[in-house]
């Protein structure tokens, strides 16, 4: 009679309650993104073209006028288009083809760190790392302004497989 009743009151539970149910009852072992400051302390040193000198961190504001100088105003994707519209985006851009990074102790060691934050906040275990699983690549180099601004949004994929 105790599971009569049972399946009585399963069959008298609304969609959305047998829903709420079933994810309560998902263990999950990471999160699906990840965000944080690097605070390793390193200086990439970057390196623009057309400019004598690395780029100093903090940014004075004298040089981030010489790399605006090289800049692109930065558009954003919706489905298949890329638009310019300041008002959901104002930032510039440089292509990784315009900078390099100098401080090759920056790469291995920020990029190592990167890459162990990921598997971390992913609840991946660290076999991505041993095998090399995780592939980071740089895609711009992006300079906000005082002022500057990118509306909430869902970033589209950059590469394939992203």
């Amino acid at each position: 009679m105790s599971s009569n009743t049972s399946k009585k009151k399963s069959n008298n539970l609304t969609f959305q309650q047998m829903l709420n149910r079933t994810f309560q009852n998902v263990r999950k072992s990471g999160d699906y993104c990840g965000g944080d400051r690097l605070t390793d302390g390193q200086d990439p040193k970057v390196m623009i073209n057309g400019m004598q000198e690395h780029i100093q961190l903090p940014l004075e504001p004298s040089q981030a006028k010489l790399i605006i100088e090289q800049c692109s105003l930065a558009p954003f994707g919706r489905k298949d288009k890329t638009i310019l519209d300041k008002s959901v985006r104002h930032t510039w851009q440089l292509n990784p083809s315009s900078f390099i990074i100098t401080n090759s102790e920056w790469k291995i060691h920020t990029l190592n760190n990167l890459k162990s934050k990921i598997v971390s906040d992913l609840g991946l275990n660290q076999d991505w790392i041993k095998n090399d699983l995780i592939d980071l690549q740089l895609y711009r180099l992006l300079l906000y302004e005082k002022d500057s601004f990118f509306k909430i949004h869902r970033d589209s994929e950059k590469v394939d497989g992203m």
